[in-house]
């Protein structure tokens, strides 16, 4: 029920801050990189045919493309290899501490959001590290 209205409301909301900035050409990639990460996610789901993703990360998916992509086609492909990233280190985790096993599920919608914020987050964090030089 939050993922279906947060695709109107990103796409929404980056056109707005296109509109105020004037980057019309972020707010196309953005839009693009939705779709892009939309139809990614619902062929992964659709071959795994019920064992891989679900329909709520296919639901995800385009609302975290338009908000990464804005922002360039590298935050979004970053984003997306770590969110599959993290959920395969803590899947081997869980393995290697008897709490699951091959079978078991995983939710990948926080890998998902996760991976979005800290790539999203990325620049501001290396300006509070000092890994800037710039600021």
């Amino acid at each position: 029920r939050f993922t279906k209205p947060l695709v109107p409301a990103s796409v929404l909301g980056t056109g707005l801050v296109a509109l105020v900035t004037g980057s019309g050409g972020d707010w196309v990639r953005g839009v693009l990189g939705g779709v892009v990460l939309g139809v990614v996610y619902l062929v992964l789901a659709l071959l795994g045919r019920g064992t891989g993703l679900g329909l709520g990360d296919v639901k995800l998916a385009p609302s975290l493309g338009v908000l990464l992509a804005f922002h360039g086609w590298a935050a979004m492909v970053l984003a997306s290899v770590l969110a599959f990233v993290s959920a395969g280190v803590l899947g081997l985790v869980l393995i290697a501490l008897r709490r699951a096993d091959r079978r078991s599920t995983l939710a990948f919608g926080p890998h998902m959001i996760g991976s979005a914020m800290l790539v999203l987050s990325a620049p501001g964090l290396g300006w509070v590290l000092g890994l800037s030089s710039t600021g």
